[in-house]
């Protein structure tokens, strides 16, 4: 039984019914398959996902400025390799959730190569920083699953060699990779250069990865497991209580049976950034380096207010 995070609603989550014997992470609903078009014909694949940086506001689409315009973020002249022109539209699935199921509907933002259209980019773009946030408006059947919603943990320390997973939607040729479910790749990866002294005087970091095009956009995720003990709603509550110095600590033990005080290896996620291409590709594809922009990268994108439009708009 998985669990998404529905904005809204006053219970936090509600439980999504895969069928019997199937589970899935809640993070693999998070990411989201983005497909280019020009002109009606598709151009490329890219990957983003959902952000609500305040309560009352609006959500946006995160991902990278290549795949908003095709064009290289220091060098807004230059197409990126294989693209005839920028994209006009994005076009990306959303989820629903309807008599216990996972449905999906086609979204798209439309016009993002107009004159018009405004979005917001990093006030350090013309230095290389690659990212973008696309105000979206969710339908009112849509299930949103926000960065700010996943049950994640701050206290997994980020550092060189540490075990991670670019989480997104690879393509080989003309082939998308992953299932009709609009269920993600887990790329694995380590931390390759040490997070603490950021590369290029930029808050990115390289990881070691033999990703592919089309994950360019998807969130990184650091991995960790601990050993976790469950307890049941009354026990968890003489627990605290006993923290506040409230409790009696025979009332506890009374409650608890050892039997069911196993450890069970619990597995945790840190949110740690933005992958965005590799180093160097594709001549040097040998390397296998990719860019991840760190995820305090994303706070400039929504509080300096960089508003932008396409570099070389269409009339």
């Amino acid at each position: 039984m998985a669990k998404v995070y529905v904005p809204g609603q006053k219970q936090n989550t509600i439980a999504i019914d895969l069928g019997d014997g199937l589970s899935i992470s809640p993070l693999s609903l998070f990411p989201i398959p983005i497909t280019q078009y020009r002109n009606g014909r598709v151009i490329g694949y890219g990957t983003g996902f959902l952000m609500k940086p305040y309560e009352e506001g609006p959500g946006f689409l995160v991902t990278n400025y290549h795949v908003l315009t095709a064009r290289h973020p220091r060098e807004p002249s230059r197409l990126m390799p294989g693209y005839p022109d920028s994209p006009d539209e994005l076009e990306f699935p959303l989820m629903s959730f309807e008599n216990d199921r996972v449905n999906w509907r086609t979204g798209s933002i439309k016009d993002v190569a107009s004159k018009d259209f405004v979005f917001l980019e990093h006030p350090d773009r013309e230095k290389g920083v690659d990212l973008v946030a696309l105000r979206l408006a969710a339908p009112a059947d849509a299930l949103p699953v926000y960065l700010e919603r996943l049950e994640l943990s701050d206290d997994i320390r980020m550092e060189a060699g540490a075990d991670a997973f670019i989480v997104g939607f690879p393509f080989m040729g003309d082939q998308k990779l992953g299932n009709e479910h609009n269920y993600p790749i887990w790329k694995r990866a380590s931390i390759a250069s040490e997070p603490d002294f950021p590369v290029d005087s930029l808050p990115k970091i390289y990881v070691d990865s033999a990703s592919r095009p089309g994950m360019s956009g998807s969130p990184v995720f650091l991995r960790s497991h601990s050993e976790e003990v469950f307890v049941n709603q009354k026990q968890y509550d003489l627990y605290q209580q006993l923290v506040n110095g409230k409790g009696d600590v025979l009332e506890f033990l009374s409650e608890l049976d050892t039997a069911d005080l196993k450890p069970h290896r619990v597995a945790k996620f840190r949110f740690i950034g933005v992958y965005s291409g590799r180093v160097g590709a594709p001549a040097e594809e040998s390397l296998q380096l990719g860019i991840v922009w760190k995820a305090e990268a994303l706070k400039a994108l929504f509080t300096v207010d960089a508003f932008a439009k396409h570099p070389f708009p269409i009339d």
